[in-house]
């Protein structure tokens, strides 16, 4: 058994692909060069990151189911002149790295989970298995025509949830078992939903598992 508490939780509604005026909003106290070349998710990222009261991040994990789709996007419409800078973007877990730059803030410990249909459940069960104080997140790019392809989503979201091993202040319980129970295993705008409704959860899938969620 592994258990963990989730201290902090914080949730950005569906978006689409960020205007100039939303991410000059969304990412106030940037340095304007990092704004520039930071992506929609990432500029999410660092706004949803100013709301939590996060002395010292030591462990990020990550989970995406396609990644950064806009720079992939970006990347394979710079053909026949392919952009590098593009590339480099779209194989990175680009979002993340980039708030943590700006902010000049090291993590001793990054692990990002891309591509698996199981993402959510596979994210939260690695974050429990830490038995630290892991900040969770979990988040999505908006696509365009990869969208028809079924590589990405029409519309962004992000979920950041700062999890504990101190049940003090605690506003939900997680705990996984390798015991299997009913196949349920949510994308993000699933899972995001059912946060937003409080209800207990068991998420599980064939040969990972059971994670349960119970709120206090």
């Amino acid at each position: 058994m592994n258990k963990l508490f989730l201290q902090q939780i914080q949730i950005a509604e569906p978006f689409q692909l960020l205007s100039r005026e939303e991410r000059k909003l969304f990412g106030e106290g940037l340095p304007s060069g990092s704004l520039r070349r930071m992506s929609s998710l990432g500029v999410m990222i660092c706004y949803l990151l100013k709301k939590m009261n996060l002395n010292d991040v030591q462990q990020v994990v990550y989970a995406s189911r396609h990644g950064e789709t806009n720079a992939l996007e970006g990347y394979m419409d710079s053909f026949p002149h392919p952009s590098p800078a593009k590339f480099q973007t779209s194989i990175h877990p680009s979002s993340v790295q980039q708030v943590f730059i700006a902010l000049q803030q090291p993590v001793p410990y990054f692990l990002p989970l891309a591509g698996s249909t199981h993402s959510i459940l596979k994210a939260l069960q690695v974050s429990l298995t830490l038995q630290q104080s892991p900040l969770l997140i979990l988040g999505e790019e908006p696509g365009s025509w990869l969208v028809d392809l079924g590589m990405a989503y029409p519309r962004g979201a992000l979920c950041m949830m700062a999890l504990s091993t101190d049940e003090s202040g605690a506003i939900a319980e997680l705990e996984w078992s390798a015991e299997e129970t009913a196949y349920f295993s949510p994308d993000l705008f699933e899972w995001i939903n059912l946060l937003q409704k409080r209800e207990h959860l068991q998420l599980s899938a064939p040969e990972l598992g059971t994670l349960s969620m119970i709120w206090l």
